[in-house]
């Protein structure tokens, strides 16, 4: 990867810039972390042993949310079909049954202290065979052009590939951060929304109708897990 693509004063997306911008304070709104820059880069992977399994070209972004503030930041790695690889075919989480990628995700996991939690949860969402969707994942050793990064964990992406990979569904509305379309619209919600705050639905009507429209195992899981961990960042969701 280029390094003016990290560091450039005006374009590197790992900087902060022009901090006039940012007043100095956590989470430095106005850094360049903050832009959506994208820049190309050269991915190779190997596994445990240290061979190489792939290499390819692709697109990189600075990934998370207020964790962008942090020295240690996330990476998004996506797939573009103008470097001649629209799609990664590789096991690169066995225990899923699909093997057809347009992307991953590097996590730094620099919000929480022990940099385990998201992955205790996963573990733990498997084992006891809960409901809650989240991605699979694997821990790696990062590095960029030669210098050691950090250890990362490997996530599958939170979008409309993981929905079809995972589910079987290939035509989805996806709102992220309760009011950003990311994918198809916003209509159903936004009707699940109102008839929420009609005050006229109540009681058992208003359960029947929760229940016919909501997967209640799979949100029922999502909370247990958020209340128990005390989780600080319940806004980075996909629904």
């Amino acid at each position: 990867m280029e390094p003016d693509s990290l560091f450039d004063y005006d374009k590197g997306m790992y900087v902060i810039g022009d901090s006039s911008e940012t007043n100095g304070q956590y989470p430095f709104f106005g850094a360049n972390f903050w832009e959506d820059f994208q820049y190309p880069l050269n991915i190779e992977y190997m596994n445990e042993f240290g061979n190489p399994e792939f290499e390819f070209m692709a697109e990189a972004e600075i990934g998370g949310n207020f964790s962008r503030g942090f020295p240690k930041k996330s990476f998004i790695i996506n797939n573009n079909d103008r470097f001649g690889l629209d799609r990664l075919n590789y096991p690169l989480f066995p225990e899923n049954d699909y093997e057809e990628y347009d992307g991953f995700s590097l996590r730094a996991g620099a919000e929480e202290r022990s940099r385990l939690l998201n992955e205790l949860m996963r573990t733990i969402n498997i084992q006891w065979n809960h409901k809650n969707a989240m991605q699979s994942y694997k821990p790696a050793a990062l590095y960029i052009n030669g210098q050691y990064w950090g250890i990362y964990n490997i996530y599958e992406r939170k979008n409309d590939d993981f929905v079809e990979s995972r589910y079987g569904f290939n035509d989805i509305d996806m709102i992220k951060d309760y009011d950003e379309v990311t994918d198809g619209d916003a209509i159903a919600y936004d009707a699940l929304i109102d008839n929420f705050n009609d005050e006229t639905l109540s009681g058992d009507a208003f359960f029947e109708y929760a229940q016919s429209v909501i997967d209640f195992d799979s949100f029922t899981d999502h909370w247990i897990y958020q209340l128990y961990t005390s989780h600080g960042d319940p806004n980075n969701v996909r629904y």
